[in-house]
């Protein structure tokens, strides 16, 4: 069976939607650089690449058209590099990389960006154009359930109180700023470019 290795990461800071420096940076702009950067410290040759999969959970709008391919232009990718965007909801980007896994097993590429793209600035949720099936919704209204109502329906399920929520919630967020942090360290964190700004997540 063929080894299959992740030879690098990148990511970029983000904001909370509609709010902070990143709300009017588009989310081809974003996905681009990130990409741009990950080529430059991974000294990857573009021509041995096969594809870009990206996941996005609302491929709509400007992150529609296939952002994959979208970006794949943008980032000065040879002619014969694909594009494709991938929608798992949460998991996208998850799948893109397996995806990838795949189809290197199966001898049908080496070399892979997988990526993923979620701008709610742009897109909210629920997207631009919420258009339930009528017969589905009324009949199976939980295909459509909210995150917030799923994470409800879990706590329920499994009795978890919303103290012992609040505390698990806490220690995550201890550990994304500690991961924030050492991702700056390690220069995984991507360098944005913002209206001839530059902008970096920092943890105090």
């Amino acid at each position: 069976m063929t080894n299959i290795v992740l030879v690098g990461f990148k990511r970029s800071p983000f904001t909370i939607a509609n709010k902070g420096l990143l709300a009017g940076v588009r989310p081809e702009d974003i996905l681009s650089q990130v990409i741009n950067d990950l080529i430059k410290t991974t000294n990857i040759n573009k021509d041995d690449i096969e594809d870009i999969i990206a996941g996005c959970a609302y491929p709509e709008g400007a992150q529609g058209y296939n952002i994959a391919k979208i970006v794949s232009f943008m980032t000065g990718m040879p002619e014969h590099v694909g594009g494709m965007t991938i929608n798992r909801w949460c998991g996208s980007s998850m799948q893109a990389i397996h995806s990838a896994a795949g189809a290197i097993s199966m001898n049908a590429g080496k070399v892979f960006i997988c990526c993923g793209i979620e701008s709610m600035t742009s897109v909210p949720i629920n997207g631009l154009n919420y258009s339930p099936h009528p017969e589905l919704l009324k009949d199976q209204p939980n295909v459509y359930l909210s995150m917030g109502l799923t994470a409800e329906n879990v706590a329920n399920k499994f009795n978890i109180s919303r103290k012992n929520n609040k505390s698990l919630q806490f220690k995550v967020t201890i550990r994304h700023l500690k991961l924030n942090y050492q991702m700056h360290s390690m220069k995984r964190l991507q360098l944005l470019e913002i209206k001839k700004l530059k902008y970096q997540l920092m943890v105090q």
